[in-house]
């Protein structure tokens, strides 16, 4: 149900992108009033290791997010990550874990090339024996991080972009490249890897590494 709601909301996005009027790529305008939301269709593959177990496992998951400009360079912004493994066959059992990111920061651009932030990030880990229906436990860690995101010009439409951000406890980077199918719409591909540790699951201490290609589009209004 979730991915065929991701997929539904992926085709309003398409058809917003066609009709509506704004400015394109990655938000580089902070101005008040401007405004673009994001929605990624990501190839996980995501590692979790607590108690001395190691699952990894790979599934597609839709990611989204939004950018609003403030004025006098600064703006806020939301993503949220669903980094669901999806079953995972063991030796008595099939386990899956459930990995979740709420990300919120404050932005600062100062040129129109680069912008910095500070925020946080809430991640939330869970794990259950698919066979057996047994919970492995649920638990969630809030990491203060500070980062960098910059992007560049390189073709009549297209633009490159990075982002490397970290914290205590986590750490995270982004690069990809940006086609503008509009003036106000943009395709996006990009590789991101997650790193986020010591999560408490059930008094173990958890690990998590979601990372993988993501293909999706901002819409800018």
């Amino acid at each position: 149900m979730r991915k065929e709601f991701g997929i539904f909301t992926l085709l309003i996005v398409m058809l917003v992108c066609f009709t509506s009027v704004g400015m394109a790529a990655p938000l580089t305008n902070y101005s008040v009033g401007s405004f673009a939301v994001d929605l990624t269709a990501r190839d996980y593959h995501t590692d979790v290791k607590a108690a001395g177990q190691d699952l990894s496992a790979g599934k597609y998951n839709f990611d989204a997010g939004f950018t609003a400009g403030l004025g006098n360079g600064f703006a806020v912004q939301y993503n949220y990550v669903n980094a669901d493994t999806g079953s995972i066959a063991m030796a008595k059992s099939t386990a899956k874990a459930n990995i979740t990111m709420n990300e919120y920061n404050l932005l600062y651009r100062p040129n129109v090339n680069m912008a910095y932030f500070i925020g946080g990030v809430t991640g939330k880990a869970s794990a259950n024996a698919v066979s057996f229906k047994d919970s492995y436990g649920v638990g969630s860690k809030t990491y203060a991080q500070f980062g960098v995101v910059g992007s560049q010009l390189i073709g009549d439409k297209v633009t490159a972009y990075g982002q490397l951000s970290g914290g205590k406890d986590i750490f995270g980077w982004k690069a990809g490249l940006s086609y503008a199918l509009t003036n106000n719409c943009d395709v996006n591909f990009d590789y991101t890897d997650y790193k986020l540790r010591s999560i408490a699951v059930s008094g173990a201490s958890t690990e998590v590494d979601p990372k993988g290609f993501g293909l999706g589009l901002t819409v800018k209004f």
